[in-house]
């Protein structure tokens, strides 16, 4: 409850592609997982900054240990952390998947960093994370591209 506008949470690798591949039945649009690639340019942008919104790290900007709540957030409490593209909450908040495998087999990379992160080298949209695929956890969602 009172949950709604928070990003999801606790999902495999495999729950998001089985709820993408839900969304474009219902919808009849593709959508899907971003490649890493795809991830960290919408989150960058096109000028290779190390954060969404430039290049130098503002707590005040995301969803991090630095500033609290250590939680969650509804989606877009961070406008001035958007990226050049508008993309929001892609710096903390939760990691998110991706569709690139991980060297090694069984993991796939997520990227953004959390909530629970500090002084957010980790949030940084270039900084790359593995992750079992099978693993459900407070700090992994996803979010997806529409073809």
């Amino acid at each position: 409850p009172g949950r709604a506008d928070h990003p999801v949470v606790l999902v495999a690798h495999t729950d998001a592609i089985a709820y993408a591949a839900w969304l474009s039945a219902r919808t009849g649009a593709t959508w899907r997982l971003p490649d890493e690639t795809e991830w960290e340019k919408a989150a960058r942008g096109s000028d290779g900054r190390l954060f969404p919104w430039g290049d130098r790290f503002d707590a005040k900007r995301l969803n991090s240990h630095d500033a609290g709540p250590f939680d969650t957030v509804a989606v877009g409490q961070f406008p001035a952390g958007a990226s050049p593209y508008g993309v929001l909450d892609a710096a903390g908040q939760v990691f998110e998947w991706t569709a690139t495998p991980a060297p090694g087999g069984g993991r796939y990379l997520v990227k953004g960093g959390s909530w629970d992160d500090r002084g957010c080298g980790v949030c940084r949209p270039a900084a790359r994370h593995r992750r079992a695929a099978d693993i459900k956890h407070i700090l992994i969602g996803f979010r997806l591209v529409q073809e």
